[in-house]
């Protein structure tokens, strides 16, 4: 009796090579990246002497088991026993641990535990670092990164969003953060209280790197008939005669309007640091324009055509609107008087 010899046939599947090729590509490419880049910033945290967020080993490691996938399954090609669950399942892992990680990068931007506005004002603001050591090119880093953040984004107004504003708008970042709009409120109550003694509309606190307000002004160029008392300029004397250079150099002017050509020369020549304002230079042109009132003798300059290394942001949308209505009260009060 013949004996027959049941020969099993592994089944074979049918694989969609240019999906599947764009698949491997795209893998790979992103694992490889995210691997030097990962890697690059845990040498430079160990360079520093600076402690490596668990976050930089995790993506280490989820990368090099992406770059490690995709080799297995060009193995099980080149064999011909790439099977639809080794393809399922190891990309169900790869996506969990990327979404893992993709969440926690969320959360350390803009999440509890922090985000993008707070990180440049606590690392890169408030933290200015001098002198020829390691701080000092980790801060350049930083700010450089911070300066193409700011520059990037696109203006926000009361008028709505200006992408394609000029340069010198541009500089007037949007970066205003929670703890800004706590000193930009002061400054409004500031200039508040100037309008109702009959001076024009402007409050200006000078605070220092601690966030301690240290001084603080209203303008008084009516009450003390001295034309030159706009608030942002009694600051600059006040920190040039009280101040050191590295005190000065850390402090922020945060302001209830943009200064003016003569106050953004002061603070830029005294060597204070950034300005955070409520209304823009733009926004009072425009407001006068509204009101009738004729331009004054001085050029409306934004402070970066005037002081071009001047870290400045605004406006602050809402506060802005508190501004003008300011100045509209102050238009109508002198119609009365007349």
């Amino acid at each position: 009796m013949a004996l027959r010899m049941r020969r099993e046939v592994r089944p074979s599947y049918h694989w969609p090579e240019i999906q599947l090729n764009i698949w491997l590509i795209v893998v790979l490419s992103g694992s490889a990246t995210c691997l030097g880049i990962f890697s690059w910033f845990m040498i430079v945290q160990s360079q520093m002497d600076l402690g490596v967020p668990w976050l930089f080993p995790y993506m280490v490691v989820t990368s090099a088991l992406g770059v490690a996938f995709i080799f297995l399954v060009l193995g099980l090609i080149t064999r011909h026993f790439l099977l639809p669950g080794i393809l399922i399942l190891g990309s169900f892992i790869l996506f969990v641990l990327w979404l893992a990680g993709l969440i926690e990068t969320s959360l350390q931007l803009y999440g509890v535990a922090g985000s993008v506005n707070d990180n440049c004002q606590n690392y890169v603001v408030d933290n200015v670092s001098r002198g020829n050591n390691i701080n000092t090119l980790a801060w350049l880093t930083q700010n450089t990164i911070y300066t193409f953040l700011t520059q990037a984004t696109p203006i926000t107004t009361s008028q709505g969003i200006y992408p394609d504003s000029p340069p010198h708008i541009l500089k007037q970042n949007r970066m205003v953060s929670d703890t800004d709009l706590k000193y930009l409120r002061r400054c409004v109550e500031l200039a508040r209280d100037a309008l109702e003694a009959g001076d024009a509309p402007f409050g200006s606190v000078l605070v220092d790197v601690s966030g301690e307000i240290i001084q603080e002004d209203r303008n008084r160029t009516v009450t003390d008939g001295d034309v030159t008392l706009h608030p942002e300029f009694t600051l600059a004397k006040w920190a040039q005669a009280n101040l050191t250079p590295d005190e000065r150099t850390t402090a922020t002017v945060y302001t209830s309007g943009e200064h003016c050509p003569m106050c953004a020369a002061a603070h830029a020549n005294v060597g204070l640091g950034r300005i955070v304002y409520a209304s823009s230079t733009a926004q009072l042109v425009k407001w006068r324009l509204d009101l009738g009132i004729e331009a004054g003798l001085v050029a409306a300059l934004p402070i970066n055509d005037v002081a071009p290394g001047i870290p400045v942001e605004g406006p602050a949308p809402g506060l802005d609107e508190e501004v003008r209505e300011l100045h509209q009260i102050k238009k109508t009060k002198e119609e009365e008087h007349r």
